[in-house]
């Protein structure tokens, strides 16, 4: 697996959504980056608007807190969906709402954190929660960006005890 010029060997995926045959069958993987030497989380998805490296890029820039390190992402060049092509066709099956044109795409962090329900004690879940409005408020305010989907899912846990930060990811907006 190579990701712009870095070659990365993925292990197995810690959250896999794959429930709806139109969604976008994001995976979550630790990644060993052969060049740096180094552990990142792979996220793999199919994309619809933006590049999310490029958000986290200028959520940096805005100083916005907890937000994890982006090493990059990318197209993966020539495979995008084309099944939105065929949906007004005679013989295919009416939908309520249009397909989408996805783009697959490979976003990698340097953060490694555990899912937000693996919290070690109350006062943990309780700093991570309290970073999260923190998080939303700078992204808004000083970026100009509105996280959609602020949920379990998208909160991972870094460090322990008085060290403990709550990480604001899946920035696709």
């Amino acid at each position: 697996l190579s990701a712009e010029s870095d070659t990365y060997i993925i292990g197995k995926p810690t959250y896999l959504h794959t429930s709806s045959l139109t969604g976008r069958s994001t995976r979550s993987v630790p990644a060993y980056c052969a060049e740096s030497k180094e552990i990142v989380w792979l996220k793999d998805t199919w994309r619809i608007l933006g590049r999310c490296h490029l958000i986290y890029e200028k959520l940096h820039a805005a100083k916005v807190p907890y937000i994890p390190r982006c090493k990059g992402g990318a197209d993966i060049d020539g495979i995008g969906t084309r099944t939105q092509e065929y949906q007004n066709r005679s013989w295919a099956h009416r939908l309520q709402k249009p397909l989408r044109a996805l783009q697959h795409y490979r976003l990698i962090l340097s953060d490694i954190g555990r899912d937000c329900t693996q919290f070690a004690t109350a006062r943990e879940f309780l700093a991570v929660g309290i970073q999260q409005p923190i998080t939303h408020d700078g992204a808004y305010f000083d970026a100009g960006i509105l996280h959609h989907d602020i949920s379990v899912g998208n909160i991972l846990i870094l460090g322990v005890g008085a060290e403990t930060k709550g990480m604001l990811i899946d920035w696709d907006l």
